[in-house]
């Protein structure tokens, strides 16, 4: 039986399953177009006629496994009989979080072991490794049913979730740093804690390397500076402390961007921030 609880919670079984797979092709990404815990109940509905292997949410420990490893899930038509599959809660355009990645790279690490396809990307059904739904459109005549499935921002992770596997199967940090810096590493426009910990860098060594300049004094201790002057000469920050602490220490915030803004502009600024960390920089002229 291949219920994989070291990578997933059991949420089986579901009536929408086929017969064995007949062999073991790799891994396929989809998007669910809905939530987490609404796509385990959709596919656990006998009046849904379809399942994947995995369900992965956007959420650190949401990965559900619906689906026996050895069986056949009903995910993409004629790719059933010989390919695992993932689908990861979000709607295209959406990238992968981090832990999306993460859970996905554990799965398709586990897999390898197990059953032996290649730490590789596939780009259509003839080949093995990390597939997509939509790749039946891109290599050959095949119907696998979808078309934009999982989007173009998923499809760029792919590699990504390889090298995190190749870390995996070789034993290094079974932590998100990795995961994080991977995504880093690939460019993506979409906001992560990847990218919220390289934004953090930057203000941290801006802090530390521009002695005098800024007029918030001595950050209090506990507060968002301080955490940044500490961690200077220790990286990596510790994202969870640091969200944490940045939620609260609104204040010492809007000083800090509101310094940043006008060393930037050159002029008096305003700056309003949200709790996403996303802001505005406007005159008061």
């Amino acid at each position: 039986m291949g219920k994989w609880t070291d990578v997933a919670t059991w949420r089986g079984p579901t009536e929408n399953e086929g017969p064995a797979l007949t062999t073991h092709r790799g891994l396929v990404l989809h998007i669910a177009q809905g939530y987490y815990e609404g796509t385990i109940a959709w596919q656990k509905n006998p009046d849904a006629n379809v399942s994947s292997h995995f369900v992965i949410g956007k959420n650190e420990g949401e990965c559900a496994q619906i689906v026996d490893t050895d069986r056949q899930a009903w995910t993409q038509r004629a790719g059933n009989s010989s390919w695992m599959s993932s689908e990861n809660a979000g709607f295209v355009p959406d990238a992968l979080t981090a832990w999306q990645i993460e859970a996905n790279a554990r799965i398709f690490a586990k897999g390898h072991l197990v059953y032996g396809w290649p730490l590789v990307v596939a780009n259509n059904p003839t080949e093995r490794g990390l597939g997509h739904h939509s790749m039946d459109r891109e290599g050959i005549d095949a119907e696998w049913g979808h078309d934009d499935c999982p989007g173009s921002n998923i499809i760029k992770q792919k590699q990504a979730i390889v090298d995190r596997a190749i870390q995996i199967v070789n034993g290094e940090s079974d932590d998100m740093e990795q995961t994080e810096k991977l995504i880093n590493d690939t460019g993506s426009s979409n906001r992560t804690v990847g990218n919220v910990l390289a934004d953090v860098e930057n203000l941290r060594n801006w802090l530390v390397s521009t002695p005098g300049t800024s007029t918030l004094g001595t950050p209090p201790p506990g507060s968002v500076g301080a955490i940044m002057l500490e961690s200077a000469q220790k990286p990596p920050v510790n994202a969870a402390e640091l969200w944490a602490i940045m939620r609260e220490d609104t204040e010492w915030r809007l000083a800090l961007a509101g310094d940043i803004a006008a060393l930037i502009n050159r002029s008096s600024m305003t700056v309003s921030l949200t709790g996403s960390m996303s802001g505005s920089a406007v005159p008061t002229t």
